[in-house]
């Protein structure tokens, strides 16, 4: 048999490319596998991560902890033994009667259970219906609903005098003191008329009333928080109850000393 140059240089040509397309499927594979581990690996950090806030918090399960790790590949920072950043969702969180949504950022999160995350930022957040719960420390009116108006939180309730049935709203504006969330009564209003606290106290009319209306009770959330978070702030915004904490150097893994409010609950 005759075999034709063109032949020959055909069969050289494919000898040529054989390495290159084998060179080309193993780039290929591993790359498909470094794309499985680095998934396999953001899956078991984020159970393991989704866990410990879990035994920390001393939530029933894990399943309601959503945890997102940053864009950068996680190998590495597995290596390094420390992830860069990690960001934590509860959508139901309680802190004693409160219930509301919970939100954390943390940085230099480690490995090791038995090392400290470098910073932890959170938001625990309530609407102006979860308020309800605690509305026996927001004054001494037995509410019919709570509004958030910025920068008060409203207490509205029906009162009935000489036969007389009329609408009263108390306006107190929370503040932080001592990790605890205190009330401080700064507005009444009866129907169009709206008078301060110090008004309120020193009216011939309403004065035997403001001891029904000023009996507002803090409410300690330290004491259900590990001992290193500092709540920093609480405000109204729209038509939510913010309330902000960090806590630096902080070791998350297992249920540990708590906080106290001292002065909160004098």
């Amino acid at each position: 048999m005759v075999v034709s140059p063109t032949a020959i240089t055909r069969v050289r040509r494919q000898r040529r490319r054989w390495p290159w397309v084998l060179g080309g499927v193993i780039v290929l594979l591993l790359a498909v596998a470094v794309v499985v581990a680095e998934s396999m690996a953001r899956g078991y950090v984020a159970d393991t991560i989704a866990a410990r806030v879990a035994a920390e918090f001393e939530l029933e399960s894990a399943d309601d902890v959503e945890v997102t790790l940053g864009s950068s590949p996680v190998i590495p920072q597995l290596i390094a033994g420390r992830l860069d950043s990690i960001d934590i969702e509860i959508e139901e969180f309680t802190l004693g009667e409160l219930t509301g949504a919970l939100e954390l950022h943390a940085e230099s999160v480690p490995l090791d259970e038995a090392s400290t995350t470098e910073l932890v930022t959170g938001r625990f957040t309530l609407e102006a219906g979860d308020l309800l719960a605690v509305a026996a420390q927001l004054s001494g009116l037995d509410p019919e609903s709570i509004t958030l108006d910025a920068p008060e939180i409203v207490v509205t309730a029906t009162l009935e005098l000489f036969d007389f049935e009329f609408s009263v709203g108390l306006g107190v504006q929370p503040h932080i003191a001592d990790g605890a969330l205190v009330f401080t009564p700064t507005s009444f209003r009866l129907g169009d008329e709206a008078l301060t606290a110090d008004e309120l106290t020193s009216n011939p009319v309403f004065a035997s009333l403001a001891q029904m209306f000023l009996q507002q009770e803090p409410i300690c959330l330290a004491e259900m928080l590990p001992a290193a978070i500092v709540l920093d702030d609480v405000e109204v915004v729209g038509d939510q109850l913010v309330v902000t904490f960090t806590a630096n150097d902080i070791a998350v893994g297992a249920p540990g000393e708590r906080g106290t409010c001292d002065n909160g609950n004098e």
